[in-house]
């Protein structure tokens, strides 16, 4: 079953209190101001962050983060016009990668290609280390979240997900 609840991102307490029953928690959380350090560190970092905090209190057995490419060794992947323009908010999301890797609780970190609404077929490619870029649906990035909450090969990895047929090597 699952159910759709809202809680405060800036208290690990309160999501404590909404993760009550809950046994994996996939955040697609993310700042809606890319530009503003404040708004990246509040969301992208320290949202994140409490989050992995709360999950891992309440015994959850899995977080799922969506983050970017672009993040930790993944830099290299992305553009450097991009890695400039989103540098706040990349900053923020690889302290968030790195506390969750640390924290004690099972994860697995998406860092998607660039989201796309183009035709493309259903296949998609994992790349781990940093070395693919590419596009991808959103409801693909999806589908990887809740096949990693029941995938042991995919605990405790971070992988970047593109579709096949945009793939950048």
């Amino acid at each position: 079953e699952i159910e759709l609840v809202q809680g405060d991102l800036g208290s690990a307490a309160s999501l404590e209190l909404i993760m009550e029953g809950a046994d994996y928690v996939i955040s697609a959380i993310g700042s809606k101001k890319p530009f503003s350090k404040k708004e990246n560190n509040r969301i992208d970092n320290l949202g994140n962050q409490n989050l992995a905090r709360a999950a891992k209190s309440k015994g959850l057995q899995h977080l799922v983060v969506i983050s970017s490419t672009g993040v930790g060794n993944s830099r290299e992947a992305v553009p450097w016009l991009y890695r400039i323009a989103m540098g706040p908010v990349l900053k923020m999301k690889e302290k968030s990668e790195n506390f969750i890797r640390s924290c004690g609780i099972a994860y697995t970190i998406i860092r998607p290609g660039g989201y796309t609404e183009k035709e493309l077929p259903d296949d998609i490619v994992f790349g781990e280390g940093g070395k693919i870029s590419g596009l991808v649906k959103r409801e693909q990035i999806a589908r990887v979240c809740v096949a990693a909450l029941s995938n042991p090969a995919m605990r405790n990895r971070t992988f970047e997900v593109v579709n096949a047929a945009t793939l950048k090597e």
